[in-house]
């Protein structure tokens, strides 16, 4: 024990002794692990995306291919009639969940807030994992005039009030595709997580839009995201078989359209195609950070190691004193190793 609070002692005395060299050697070590940290922790975020649904490798996104003027275009957006008629069609489709950004003003007395939500179907809260504070996810959106809101914005609209005193509360939304309408509050979910890919303050049912505007549902207009659930063990293959001509044989699309699907867990960082070729930019610069990290740990070790080489041959006299008084190789190594960390 005396023998280490020696060592203890010394190491102080040289850090305060040569305050140059300590300053340099830890700030530069220290400024280099922190920035490899925070870099990798930014990189572990992005894997991270959507990796928090229970069934995240059975659901899929499905992908429209067209030709513009120049290219290959892949885009999410499908026609809302795509939804049953795949479900009656492909067997091996559990649910499909179609959803569309919607933008609209919430009033509650005098709270009046505008926020950005999602059309969905029925099936998004069975399908994708969305706590419900209050509420039942089979039922929430079961009536065209229900409304789910996150808990952040239920508290801006109503208060600090208790969360299940929220339920059956009425709010007014200007901005639906008919003007101002009335909903019910019928279930308050948590807010979702920075990592996810599908983020909204409300939902509302997407039946209400195709009861309102039938347009939606013819099919050459294409402007609703595709999901499916498929069932377990069923086959990628055999699906996105029967979707490639599914425009046109269900459709009457004859332009070359064709479909398939993306699994969720690559629609962040493998989201982006070039000329209907997947292109791995987002994937390709979190390996570029990845990289960066592991260069500044490797500078940073290399820098300390020079400066720590540079200090011993300083010193190189007073192992030799330690040496002739009877200092071991194992102690004189115990003791540079504790100066070091």
């Amino acid at each position: 024990m005396q023998m280490i609070q020696h060592y203890f002692t010394t190491a102080l005395r040289l850090l305060y002794r040569d305050k140059n060299y300590s300053v340099i050697t830890v700030l530069s070590f220290s400024l280099g692990l922190a920035a490899a940290i925070a870099i990798m922790l930014c990189v572990h975020h992005e894997w991270s995306f959507n990796l928090f649904h229970s069934k995240l490798d059975r659901i899929h996104c499905v992908q429209r291919v067209h030709q513009s003027a120049k290219e290959r275009v892949v885009t999410s957006a499908i026609t809302g009639a795509f939804a049953q008629a795949a479900a009656n069609t492909i067997p091996e489709i559990e649910q499909v969940v179609q959803i569309t950004l919607e933008r609209s003003v919430f009033a509650v007395g005098k709270n009046i807030f505008r926020e950005e939500g999602l059309l969905v179907s029925p099936a998004f809260l069975t399908t994708f994992d969305v706590p419900l504070v209050a509420g039942t996810p089979e039922l929430a959106l079961g009536n065209l005039n229900s409304v789910v809101l996150t808990e952040s914005f239920a508290r801006k609209l109503f208060g600090k009030n208790d969360i299940s005193s929220m339920i059956g509360k009425v709010v007014r939304l200007d901005g639906v595709n008919d003007g101002t309408m009335y909903f019910t509050v019928t279930a308050i979910c948590r807010d979702m997580p920075r990592n996810s890919s599908i983020r909204f303050e409300y939902l509302l049912s997407v039946e209400r839009v195709y009861r309102l505007n039938p347009q939606e549902l013819r099919w050459d207009n294409s402007s609703f995201r595709t999901y499916l659930l498929l069932r377990e063990n069923a086959s990628i293959a055999r699906v996105n078989a029967q979707l490639k001509d599914f425009l046109s044989q269900k459709g009457g699309i004859n332009d070359g359209q064709t479909l398939f699907t993306q699994p969720l867990a690559e629609t962040h960082l493998y989201g982006r195609f070039v000329d209907g070729v997947q292109s791995g930019v987002r994937i390709d610069t979190v390996r570029m950070f990845v990289w960066i990290a592991v260069l500044l740990l490797v500078l940073s070790c290399v820098n300390f190691t020079n400066l720590s080489t540079a200090r011993s041959l300083r010193r190189a006299k007073e192992i030799g004193v330690r040496k002739s008084i009877g200092a071991s190789r194992s102690q004189l190594l115990r003791q540079m190793l504790g100066e070091s960390l």
